[in-house]
C-alpha cells in the first residue's frame, strides 16, 4: 500500500475530505478510494457540521474511516485546515479531496507516481492531477499554488511552513 520515496523511504498517504450536507456523493467517493489500486493508508472524512446523515453513512457503512465533525462550517479550507492537521500525525503525504470528486480506479496511483518523479528530479511540495476528461494535463504536475481539489502535499512542508490558513 505504501509507496517509496526517492531515499526508499515508504510514503504513507492519507485521503482528506471535506464535506457538507452531501452524502449522496460523499458515498460515491469513499466507494472509489476503497477501490483504488494503489490504497490510502488512511481515509479521514471531515464534516463542516453537515444535517443530512452524513456521520451515519461514515460510521456505519465505513468503519474503517476516520470522521472528523466539526462544530460549525467552516468552509473548505477551515475543513482542509483541521483534516490535515490530523493527516501529519500518520502520514507523509495529504491527498485532498471534495466530497463531489470522482476518481479513476488507478487515480493515487498514478499521482504517487508522478510526485515520486517531479520530487527524485527537484524536491517539490505538491502536485495535481486531473483526470482524461479535464481540458488540463492529465500528468502530475509541480505547483506554486493549488486548489483543495485533488492535491498531493507534502507533509513534511505543512510541518515547517505551517498548516494552510482557516480563512
Amino acid at each position: 500500500r505504501e509507496t517509496r520515496g526517492q531515499r526508499g523511504k515508504m510514503r504513507r498517504v492519507s485521503a482528506v475530505i471535506v464535506t457538507f450536507n452531501n452524502a449522496t456523493m460523499l458515498k460515491e467517493l469513499l466507494e472509489d478510494l476503497l477501490a483504488q489500486s494503489r490504497l490510502p493508508d488512511e481515509i479521514l472524512v471531515v464534516d463542516n457540521a453537515s444535517v443530512d446523515g452524513t456521520r451515519d453513512l461514515v460510521t456505519g457503512s465505513f468503519p474503517g474511516v476516520k470522521y472528523l465533525r466539526l462544530p460549525e462550517n467552516t468552509g473548505s479550507a477551515g475543513g482542509y485546515h483541521e483534516g490535515i492537521k490530523a493527516a501529519l500525525a500518520q502520514s507523509d503525504l495529504s491527498w485532498t479531496l471534495d466530497d463531489d470528486v470522482r476518481l479513476e480506479v488507478d487515480s493515487l496511483e498514478m499521482l504517487v507516481r508522478g510526485f515520486e518523479e517531479l520530487d527524485a528530479r527537484r524536491p517539490i511540495g505538491a502536485v495535481r492531477s486531473v483526470g482524461q476528461r479535464r481540458p488540463a494535463p492529465a500528468k502530475p504536475t509541480r505547483l506554486a499554488l493549488f486548489p483543495w481539489r485533488g492535491t498531493l502535499i507534502k507533509s513534511e512542508v505543512v510541518r515547517r511552513h505551517g498548516l494552510p490558513l482557516k480563512e
